[in-house]
């Protein structure tokens, strides 16, 4: 059985993660490949664009469910 998500779960989840993805790109980092590379990326975005505990908590579910294979 497959799992579905809401459209509106989708889309806020894309919203969270667009300017992270936008600061990866930026600082020429897209080359990150392993779990502990993009938690790096995640703690220097998180302290660059000062997000609080709730983005943060936010980024990191929306970054695990478009990017399942990163979760760990």
């Amino acid at each position: 059985m497959a799992l579905r998500a809401r459209e509106s779960t989708v889309k806020n989840h894309l919203k969270s993660i667009s300017p992270f993805v936008e600061f990866v790109e930026q600082s020429n980092r897209a080359d990150a490949e392993t779990a502990a590379d993009i938690d790096d990326l995640i703690q220097e975005f998180r302290h660059e664009m000062q997000l609080t505990k709730s983005k943060h908590t936010m980024l990191v579910a929306a970054i695990e469910f478009v990017y399942p294979r990163i979760k760990g």
